[in-house]
């Protein structure tokens, strides 16, 4: 097996001929199979400094206001869409239950309502916003 620091692809021999990029390297069987190993249980294969692919950690995504502000907004849309569909059915298909059905509903929407707010401002404070 052949590794190109370059592409960062594998190349077999076999498979690719002489399309193989000059720059590959030879790695044994077992070392390809260490890296797919470690690459399926969520690692990332880079080229180390002397070219040959190593296994290393996915950096950890750095978490911004707006990128967490765009998390708090997604999960409290996904929560007042439940709420909207749950407001309708009541609305819907029970009867004289309706009203206090729509009532709890409601009274719940608030809650969250409310709790999207504060989870907003504790953000703005946290990042000085």
């Amino acid at each position: 097996m052949k590794y190109s620091p370059s592409t960062g692809g594998f190349y077999s021999p076999d498979i690719h001929g002489n399309t193989i990029p000059s720059d590959s390297l030879d790695i044994s069987n077992e070392r390809y199979q260490e890296l797919l190993n470690g690459q399926s249980q969520g690692m990332k294969i880079i080229s180390g400094d002397d070219g040959f692919p190593i296994l290393v950690e996915y950096d950890l995504p750095v978490l911004t206001y707006q990128s967490e502000l765009s998390s708090l907004n997604a999960e409290y849309q996904v929560d007042v869409d439940k709420f909207n569909r749950s407001f309708a059915i009541a609305y819907l298909s029970d009867g004289p239950s309706q009203e206090s059905k729509q009532a709890t509903i409601r009274a719940q929407y608030e809650v969250r309502k409310t709790q999207h707010a504060e989870n907003v401002a504790a953000l703005k404070a946290r990042y000085g916003v």
